[in-house]
C-alpha cells in the first residue's frame, strides 16, 4: 500500500508542473479562475517542503532513513544554489526553484522513509511517476488532439503545437519538445511491460507503446529521438530472451533492407530529412553551441557557488541547454559538480546492477530494465536540455530512477557485508585440534 501523506506530496509536486513563483500573486489569483488554479498549483512545492520539515521533526530515531549519496550530492547542489541566490534582486522569483527542488528531493525521502522495504518503495514511487506522468500526457493530447499532425512541407507534424496554441488554461502550451518527452519517457517504461507484463495486459502496452512512439515521431524532437532509440535499446537488452533476439533481428533485417536497396533512397532522404527538421546547421545544435560558450564563460566569472536558480535567465539570458552546464551556472563548481557526480554515481550503479544481476531481485528484472531504460533516456537527453538540474518533468521521473538504484546497491552491499560477517563467524567458532606432545612422542616411538 502507498504511504498515504507522501505520495499526495509526490503528486502535488506533479501538480505544479507548468507553474512558477509569478503566479503566486494576490490580485493575479482574484482575477479569474484559471489564475486561481495556477496559483494554488505554484504553491504546493512550498507547501510540500513545509510538511516534509515537519515530518522529519516528527520522527523517532528508529524512524530515520540514510539518504542515498546521489541524492545527499543533489541536496547539496540545491542548498548550494540557494546561498548563491541570497542577496539576488526579487529573490523568491529565483529562490522559489530551488525550494521546489529540494521539496522533490524531501518528497522522495519521506516517501521511501513510510515503506518498510526500500526497493519495494522505490519502486512503487518510479511506478506512481509513471501514472502521474501517463495522466499529464493524456490531457495535453487531448487538448492539443487538433494540432498533434498538421500538414508541413516535411508531411504529418506536432512540432509547432506550441505555436499552434501559445496559452491553454492561462499557462503557456507544452512544448513539441515537452511532449516527446513524455512519450519517450513512457514509451521506455511500456517498452519492457509488454515484453514482461502479464499476458492479458500486454495487449494495452503494445498500445501504449505504439502511440507513445508515434508521438515521439511527430513531435521531430532529435533529442529526444536520439534518447528514445537508445534507451529502448537497452530496454530490450537487459530483458534478454525473445526480446534481445527479436531487437537483434530487426536491427538486422533494416541494415539488410538498407543494404539491399529494398528502401528506396527517396524514403531514406525523406525519414532523415524529418527526423532532422531538414537542418543543414546540425552541428550547431540549433544555436546551442554558442549558447554553450557563453554559459561556459559565465561560469568561469563564479567559478565556486555560481549564480543561484535559474542562473542562466539571469546571466546569459538564455536557456543553458545542457543539465551539467545549467547545474555549474547555478551552483559552481561546488554545487555543479556535486550535481554531476550524484549523476555519474548512479550511472555506475546502473552498470553495476546490470553487470551483476544477482544484485536484482529475481522479481524485479523489469522494473529494473525500465529505470535502466530511463536513465539512458535523460542521460542522452542531458546534452541539448537542462533536465533534472532543475525542478521539472525530468526531474520527477529521474529522482525515482535514481533512488531505486541507490538502494539495489545499498542492500547489495549489505547482503555481502552480512555474509563475510557470516563466513568470518563460521572460521572464528570453528573446533580446533590441540596437540598434546607427550602423547605424540609416545606414538612415536
Amino acid at each position: 500500500m502507498l504511504p498515504v501523506v507522501p505520495a499526495l506530496c509526490w503528486l502535488a509536486l506533479w501538480g505544479s508542473i507548468n507553474t512558477g513563483p509569478e503566479n503566486i500573486d494576490l490580485d493575479r489569483i482574484l482575477s479569474g479562475w484559471a489564475a486561481a488554479f495556477n496559483g494554488i498549483r505554484a504553491a504546493l512545492p512550498l507547501v510540500v517542503l513545509a510538511i516534509w520539515i515537519l515530518h522529519l521533526l516528527g520522527r523517532s530515531d528508529t524512524r530515520m532513513r540514510e539518504p542515498t549519496l546521489p541524492e545527499w550530492l543533489w541536496f547539496l547542489y540545491a542548498a548550494i544554489c540557494l546561498i548563491a541566490s541570497i542577496g539576488v534582486e526579487n529573490w523568491f522569483a529565483w529562490g522559489y526553484w530551488g525550494l521546489a527542488f529540494i521539496a522533490t528531493l524531501g518528497a522522495a525521502e519521506m516517501y521511501l522513509a513510510e515503506c518498510g522495504d526500500e526497493i519495494a518503495g522505490a519502486a512503487s514511487l518510479n511506478r506512481l511517476s509513471w501514472v502521474a506522468a501517463a495522466v499529464i500526457l493524456a490531457i495535453v493530447v487531448y487538448v492539443g488532439r487538433g494540432h498533434l499532425a498538421e500538414e508541413t512541407s516535411q508531411g504529418l507534424s506536432g512540432y509547432r503545437i506550441n505555436v499552434k496554441m501559445p496559452i491553454v488554461a492561462g499557462m503557456p502550451m507544452v512544448r513539441s519538445t515537452g511532449i516527446s518527452r513524455f512519450a519517450g519517457a513512457l514509451a521506455v517504461v511500456a517498452c519492457a511491460a509488454m515484453w514482461r507484463g502479464e499476458r492479458w495486459t500486454r495487449v494495452a502496452w503494445m498500445a501504449l507503446f505504439a502511440g507513445c512512439a508515434w508521438l515521439v515521431w511527430d513531435m521531430q524532437s532529435r533529442g529526444s529521438l536520439t534518447s528514445f532509440v537508445a534507451a529502448v535499446s537497452v530496454v530490450m537488452l537487459l530483458l534478454g530472451g525473445r526480446a534481445r533476439t527479436m531487437g537483434i533481428l530487426a536491427l538486422a533485417l533494416a541494415v539488410g533492407a538498407v543494404s539491399l536497396n529494398f528502401v528506396s533512397h527517396d524514403t531514406l532522404h525523406y525519414l532523415w530529412g524529418f527526423a532532422t527538421r531538414n537542418d543543414r546547421h546540425l552541428a550547431q545544435m540549433q544555436g546551442r553551441t554558442s549558447i554553450f560558450h557563453d554559459a561556459w564563460l559565465a561560469i568561469l566569472r563564479a567559478p565556486i557557488i555560481g549564480y543561484g536558480p535559474q542562473g542562466d535567465h539571469r546571466i546569459i539570458f538564455a536557456n543553458a541547454q545542457n543539465g551539467v552546464l545549467y547545474s555549474l551556472l547555478c551552483g559552481g563548481f561546488l554545487g555543479g559538480g556535486a550535481w554531476t557526480l550524484g549523476f555519474v554515481i548512479a550511472l555506475v550503479y546502473l552498470a553495476r546492477a546490470a553487470w551483476r544481476p544477482d544484485i536484482v531481485p529475481a522479481g524485479d528484472s523489469m522494473v529494473f530494465a525500465q529505470v535502466a531504460g530511463l536513465m539512458v533516456f535523460f542521460t542522452l537527453r542531458t546534452i541539448p536540455e537542462n533536465t533534472a538540474a532543475l525542478f521539472s518533468v525530468d526531474l520527477m521521473l529521474q529522482l525515482p530512477a535514481m533512488v531505486y538504484l541507490g538502494v539495489l546497491i545499498r542492500a547489495a552491499n549489505l547482503r555481502t557485508a552480512h555474509e563475510s560477517a557470516e563466513a568470518f563467524a563460521t572460521i572464528r567458532s570453528a573446533p580446533t585440534v590441540a596437540l598434546d606432545a607427550p602423547a605424540y612422542r609416545a606414538d612415536a616411538v
